[in-house]
């Protein structure tokens, strides 16, 4: 609303401006996968990178487990995608806000990079309350997904590695090992974060392909566990190595963009998984990862 009213024109020269500019056109039915955003992309590569990330990351599975029922974390996956659809299509309508609100008022100084517009509006054209509503709830936003990805970081080490092999049951070792590995997490996210800064995509692009890159893989472990019952620990790994190795060639060195990341790398891990187990000289019941999956 305030975006709007700023403009010469109001709502009226936002919709007339972004229409001339061809930023309300929805759907790019072409099947390029060179092309980050089209209907197929959002349709396949989507469904797939949200299985993924919906279905077997740890940040997400933790939020369901502390529902009631089963039941119950099904009603919040379903509302959350509601909640998501209209979430995007706002944060889209306020892009489009910003590029006509910048049409008409020139930015001073250094050319901004996409990430930084938002930013700059905030701070330069907000009213002084506003401003600071607006920066506590990104700080809010920001604290909530840094905690639930520190805890589920250090939860899936703790469980998932360093308990199955160390045979360790004291509890409240475990929990001092837990705080250990949230501080060393958080390192490790700060430093990503400053890495990141250099990076020539937008925030959103490479936050999306990192998504689909780990996820995927993690996609086809986890299908590979549900779907047979032939395949050992020894195959698992061995899809996982593929898997990292094709979506690597993959992003590196072809122009296929990321929303085919999960598609590709859960698809590699469960078709080389499920191909080295004919050649694994183990069964799945001897493997303590595959008896945890």
């Amino acid at each position: 609303m305030i975006l709007a009213n700023k403009l010469p024109g109001g709502w009226n020269s936002l919709i007339e401006t972004g229409r001339d500019a061809n930023k309300f056109h929805m759907f790019d039915f072409s099947f390029d996968l060179t092309k980050a955003y089209t209907f197929w992309a959002g349709l396949i590569g989507g469904m797939v990178l949200n299985t993924a990330t919906h279905g077997v990351d740890q940040l997400m599975v933790q939020r369901y487990l502390s529902a009631k029922s089963q039941s119950q974390a099904a009603w919040a996956l379903i509302v959350s995608g509601v909640v998501v659809f209209a979430q995007f299509a706002l944060f889209l309508l306020i892009g489009v806000g910003l590029f006509v609100f910048y049409k008409n008022f020139p930015a001073t100084g250094p050319t901004l990079r996409p990430d930084e517009v938002f930013a700059k509006f905030i701070v330069t054209s907000l009213p002084v309350g506003v401003v600071g509503l607006v920066i506590a709830a990104i700080f809010s936003a920001a604290m909530s997904t840094l905690s639930s990805s520190l805890n589920s970081s250090a939860s899936a080490a703790v469980n998932d590695l360093y308990r199955p092999f160390s045979g360790d049951k004291d509890e409240a070792r475990l929990l001092r090992i837990s705080k250990i590995l949230t501080a060393v997490w958080g390192i490790v996210q700060m430093a990503v974060a400053f890495w990141a800064i250099g990076l020539q995509n937008n925030v959103v692009n490479n936050a999306l392909a990192i998504a689909g890159f780990v996820t995927g893989i993690l996609l086809g472990v986890f299908l590979l566990g549900i779907f047979t019952r032939r395949v050992g620990q020894n195959a698992a790994l061995v899809g996982m190595v593929a898997g990292i190795a094709t979506v690597s060639y993959v992003k590196f060195l072809t122009p296929i963009e990321f929303p085919w990341f999960a598609l590709i790398g859960s698809s590699t891990v469960f078709c080389v998984g499920l191909l080295a187990s004919l050649f694994a000289t183990s069964k799945p019941a001897d493997d303590p990862l595959m008896q945890q999956v």
